[in-house]
């Protein structure tokens, strides 16, 4: 914006704009390679793979969905320093056929000039809770010997 190169309030406000967009891409980054380590190996952010889908408010997605499927959850990845606004957030990514939605939210707190990590939450629709903790159980009763992790 040439013009406002010295307007101290603009500056303040690109400065930070810019942290949480950085904080909030690493975050998706992150958690791309927690879904990666975890039985999903093709996982990537949707901005490296398919604006479309980052438009459509789904951070995460496979690549090559051709070949390796599309990723059965429609993840939004938040860094917030306050509560999200879940119902908002999962309302916002759009409907897919086969797609759960999910919210993962990574909460901070400004400590000195620092934000620190307080805690990661997911949040989904109560009905896609119970289909998923109905599915364990039956996967439990079929090999017996499954135990949660914590």
């Amino acid at each position: 914006m040439r013009g406002l190169e010295n307007t101290p309030g603009l500056f303040f406000f690109m400065a930070g704009s810019t942290r949480n967009r950085t904080a909030g891409h690493k975050w998706e980054r992150d958690v791309a390679k927690i879904l990666r380590d975890n039985g999903f190996p093709f996982v990537v952010t949707s901005r490296s793979e398919n604006r479309k889908r980052d438009a459509d408010k789904i951070d995460l997605m496979n690549t090559d969905e051709y070949e390796n499927g599309l990723l059965p959850y429609s993840v939004q990845c938040k860094t917030l320093n306050t509560t999200a606004p879940y119902p908002k957030l999962l309302s916002e990514i759009k409907d897919m056929e086969g797609a759960m939605k999910v919210v993962l939210h990574r909460q901070t707190k400004k400590v000195g000039t620092k934000f620190v990590e307080t805690g990661r939450y997911a949040c989904l629709h109560m009905n896609d809770f119970i289909d998923l903790i109905t599915e364990l159980e039956k996967l439990r009763e079929e090999n017996g010997n499954l135990v949660a992790k914590s």
